[in-house]
């Protein structure tokens, strides 16, 4: 009997080691977790580029093949095309200054919409808090939370994120009957360089609305592969893959106009 007790007592210490080897190896919170997200923007969107990109959006069987290009000029200047679309769908999506402009080819016809963060882009499961939250919007979300965890074998940063212009309760979650998809996003990066890994939009139940997960590949500072998977009654799945990626290019103001995209038939 005692014989077994010595076993017990060494197995545990063992576990115990182990867990210490491996949770204590991760690094401690920042001291300012706010500096986590800033630089994440700023490796990410520091300088204005142009993107192309192959957009695959699945539903089901299903698979719809388009080129998607980005013309970004800073925060509050973002213009969206995408190529290979339906003839009555919107085919250039205009994001300044917090508001969203979509231009319908097909009738010639240029909505301002809410800057709604759960907005698909062009049918896709990519929506338009993602090019808010990286570095579409002037205004940085709060970071409610930070913590360190493993993903796979990176050591990662998790911060959890709310919208600057929400009160946060007191224990740091969001009541359910107030929450939307964007009103919680949980993100992390790699401590090592701040590399996106994963992004995760939830709904007011708490439960995965959306989830962005990103490759090790990269072009520049951008990775070069980004899926994103919607959850709920009808589960879907876009993938975008990024074929150019032009820095600093010279992108005039004129562009990002509502007379600009009208031309872009």
């Amino acid at each position: 009997m005692r014989a077994c007790h010595a076993r017990r007592g060494t197995a545990r210490r063992r576990i115990a080691l182990v867990l210490v080897a491996l949770f204590g190896a991760l690094p401690s919170p920042s001291s300012a977790p706010d500096d986590a997200l800033t630089r994440l923007r700023d490796g990410l969107f520091a300088q204005p580029f142009y993107l192309v990109g192959r957009l695959v959006v699945q539903r089901g069987e299903t698979e719809r093949v388009l080129t998607l290009r980005i013309h970004y000029r800073g925060p509050g200047h973002v213009l969206a095309k995408i190529e290979g679309g339906r003839a009555h769908e919107a085919n250039v999506v205009l994001l300044r200054d917090e508001h969203m402009h979509v231009y319908l080819p097909a009738v010639d016809l240029v909505l301002e919409l809410p800057a709604a963060g759960s907005s698909r882009l062009f049918g896709s499961d990519f929506a338009l808090d993602d090019l808010l939250l990286l570095g579409g919007s002037r205004t940085l979300p709060v970071v409610v939370e930070e913590t360190m965890e493993l993903v796979g074998d990176a050591h990662c940063r998790r911060v959890l994120l709310m919208p600057a212009d929400e009160t946060t309760p007191p224990d740091g979650a969001t009541p359910a009957d107030e929450a939307t998809p964007t009103d919680e996003v949980r993100l992390w990066t790699r401590v090592v360089d701040d590399r996106l890994v994963r992004l995760e939009h939830m709904d007011a139940h708490g439960r995965r609305a959306r989830v962005l997960t990103f490759g090790e590949d990269a072009v520049g500072p951008l990775p070069r592969s980004w899926t994103a998977r919607s959850f709920g009654s009808r589960e879907s799945t876009s993938r975008l893959h990024v074929v150019l990626l032009e820095r600093d290019p010279r992108l005039d103001a004129e562009l990002f106009t509502i007379e600009s995209i009208r031309s872009w038939r």
